[in-house]
């Protein structure tokens, strides 16, 4: 066990009683079965990995093994039979490591069946694989994952640009069920490698910029159980993960939280707002410590694709051309078009101490590291993770740092899903009459009247960008 781990278990184990409250005082509502079907989850995590003999470890048992036996949980689970395999998660984890069978819960599972559940449920894919996921440790067998996977997020996602939060969370536990919450790695060999690469490699920077430590953390253990991922790229996210954890040892689920815990709050507040957070520190941990891993079964998933159909460059040309004859326009109509001012804030005598540096600064910095890169070794940092980057802002709708990365530092990649998706976005964001960006609402939050100076130097900059980026495409296959 890490000196990470110990921190963060001391922490959940002072807080158990929040998790499992003593039984003549347990309220058996949705909050208890969410917050004991996620400890026992860890449970199985930790035993996993041989520190179930930890004295923490030891109580959680006995405490637990006292829930799944109760006459409560029997009750809740035989009368609420669509629920029932939510309330016996418990039991199926204690069922798989330890042997333990409790009858009347065997009768629930064969009454839940005969009356459908969980096939008539109504659940969106990854949930459906959620329930199986137990299921399959109560009758002992191994989850089928090719049966669930084709409908969910993870199969059907073709565009990286198109993944929010709740699609992120999706496909973080579609393969946590497949990886078994950690403890299985998906080898490089395996068809599904290739598209979990280029989510994480893409995520990671997305959540970390965002300071969603719930979501970064669960990516994490991906990365941890992926082949393929680079190890230095995955440790600096690793090791800003692990500093957001406070001293008395739970992980807030982000800058946000973090800015209204303090050590005077309620117990049950900061453990509200901070348990699963921590959990998922506690996992990434146990997958951490984990090198001996078995290998995810084989399952296939959609590709990513090109996001349109047509030939991008050629599609791009036209684009620019567009946009060129709007500049025209506007020229002869003695309209000035003003340049976007560029960024200078960054000392060439500066040194970068970590590639998270060019990541995860300010746009600011972003431009300014653009700027010099090509002057300045240290800051070249920046193309290593151009794509990454260029996705962040373009989720963001920031056309312009998307253009400035596509002109300066993507215009000699080969094609991709990835850049394709991008030049879709940049496609997106020109108006009919050739002039770029989508932002009425964005001025009038800012109380601009005049967006069309704006719009004209985005325009510009437009096709600097397309520019660079055909005569790269041209020089490439030259």
């Amino acid at each position: 066990m890490t000196a990470n781990n110990a921190t963060t278990l001391k922490w959940l184990d002072d807080h158990f009683d929040l998790f499992l409250p003593p039984l003549e005082n347990a309220k058996f509502d949705r909050k208890l079965l969410q917050r004991v079907g996620e400890l026992a989850l860890l449970y199985r995590a930790l035993e996993s990995n041989g520190v179930f003999n930890n004295d923490i470890v030891k109580r959680w048992k006995a405490c637990l093994i006292k829930y799944i036996e109760s006459e409560e949980l029997i009750e809740i689970a035989r009368k609420n039979l669509g629920s029932s395999w939510a309330w016996l998660m418990p039991y199926f984890v204690f069922k798989d490591l330890h042997g333990i069978t409790v009858l009347e819960h065997e009768k629930t599972i064969i009454f839940a069946r005969e009356s459908g559940y969980p096939d008539a449920s109504e659940v969106v894919p990854y949930r459906k694989m959620d329930q199986h996921y137990f299921l399959a440790m109560h009758t002992g067998k191994e989850l089928n994952v090719q049966e669930f996977v084709t409908d969910t997020s993870l199969s059907n996602c073709s565009n990286l640009l198109t993944i929010n939060r709740d699609i992120a969370y999706s496909i973080t536990h579609t393969l946590f069920y497949a990886n078994d919450f950690g403890s299985k790695k998906m080898a490089t060999s395996h068809p599904a490698n290739k598209k979990c690469l280029q989510i994480i490699n893409s995520l990671l920077p997305e959540f970390a910029r965002k300071a969603d430590w719930d979501v970064l953390g669960e990516i994490i253990i991906l990365g941890l159980c992926t082949e393929g991922v680079d190890e230095a790229y995955l440790s600096a996210y690793l090791n800003l993960f692990r500093a957001q954890r406070h001293e008395q040892g739970y992980t807030p689920p982000s800058d946000a939280t973090k800015a209204i815990l303090s050590d005077d709050m309620d117990r049950e507040k900061i453990f509200e707002a901070c348990y699963h957070t921590t959990l998922v520190a506690a996992l990434v941990e146990a997958s951490y410590v984990r090198t001996q891993k078995a290998k995810v079964t084989r399952f296939e998933v959609a590709c990513l694709k090109y996001p349109c159909q047509y030939d991008l460059l050629n599609k791009i040309v036209t684009a620019r051309n567009k946009a060129v004859d709007y500049l025209n326009d506007i020229s002869a109509k003695g309209i000035p078009i003003i340049p976007i001012a560029a960024f200078n804030t960054i000392s060439t005598e500066e040194s970068v101490e970590a590639p998270l540096d060019a990541i995860l600064g300010t746009r600011e910095n972003t431009l300014a590291y653009l700027e010099v890169a090509d002057m300045f070794p240290q800051y070249a940092v920046i193309y290593q993770h151009a794509f990454s980057l260029a996705e962040c802002f373009a989720r963001n709708g920031d056309i312009e740092l998307v253009l400035k990365l596509l002109g300066s530092c993507l215009k000699n990649q080969p094609d991709t899903p990835r850049l394709a998706a991008l030049l879709h976005f940049v496609l997106q964001l020109q108006k009919p009459d050739g002039s770029v960006g989508y932002f009425l609402q964005e001025a009038n939050m800012l109380g601009a009247d005049n967006i069309v100076p704006i719009r004209n130097s985005l325009t510009d900059v437009y096709t600097e960008a397309l520019d660079d980026w055909v005569d790269g495409q041209l020089e490439r296959v030259v």
